[in-house]
């Protein structure tokens, strides 16, 4: 009897240390982090709000104009992911522009002056990045800046009307977060400056004026990481 119960008890426990083995063998590796390399593509939508002041040479005359409006485009670019959390990226964008303001005043030292309707508008901008993040797994926040382009107008109606364009060249800096929601979609939220500094025109039959365009926008966006 004693000798039953003795092999009943060495079998059982055989049993449970076979079981713990298996337990130990089968348990599954934690998920790897999420890697940032490569190249993705993708569309966004946003607003933005500008600041374009002209000041007319050699009068106290100045426009104070504020354009803003919805945009979209594209944008793409590459991830390198370097070690230790970070993440080095190039990233380029084009967006078609609908930041406008008409019907402007304009300030004669100091006082109103509605002779004219000025206007002013961005058609669309575009900017060639470089970017730093830090990865923390899915999330990656980054500060990213670079060279930036608008195609603007600026106009004044009623007496002597006139319509003047140009390619502005400028610089812009911006901070950011993109999500990986899978392996190959990731969403980005972004907020962006953009100086272009100072652009003289010169419309016939009108004082040439001295216009500094800056520009703020905001933006969310949809790539695909190949």
């Amino acid at each position: 009897m004693k000798f039953a119960i003795l092999t009943a008890l060495i079998v059982a426990a055989s049993s449970g240390a076979a079981s713990a083995a298996d337990a130990v063998i089968t348990t599954e590796p934690a998920p790897a982090a999420y890697n940032w390399s490569g190249a993705y593509v993708g569309g966004q939508i946003g607003y933005g709000w500008g600041n374009d002041k002209w000041s007319f040479q050699g009068i106290n005359y100045t426009v104070p104009a504020k354009p803003d409006g919805f945009l979209g485009g594209i944008y793409g670019g590459y991830n390198w992911q370097v070690g230790n959390g970070f993440v080095l990226g190039a990233d380029a964008d084009f967006t078609f522009s609908d930041m406008k303001e008409s019907g402007i005043s304009g300030d004669d030292g100091g006082a109103p002056d509605a002779r004219y309707g000025y206007g002013s508008k961005i058609d669309w901008t575009a900017a060639l990045r470089g970017r730093v993040g830090y990865g923390i797994d899915r999330f990656l926040p980054y500060v990213a800046g670079g060279v930036a382009f608008a195609h603007q107008n600026v106009s004044a109606s009623l007496s002597a009307p006139f319509s003047e364009s140009a390619t502005r060249t400028g610089w812009t800096v911006g901070v950011g977060l993109d999500y990986a929601v899978t392996d190959n979609l990731i969403v980005r939220a972004e907020y962006r400056y953009s100086d272009f500094g100072k652009k003289t025109f010169s419309p016939v039959d009108w004082t040439p004026f001295d216009d500094r365009l800056s520009v703020n926008d905001i933006r969310v966006g949809v790539a695909y990481k190949f």
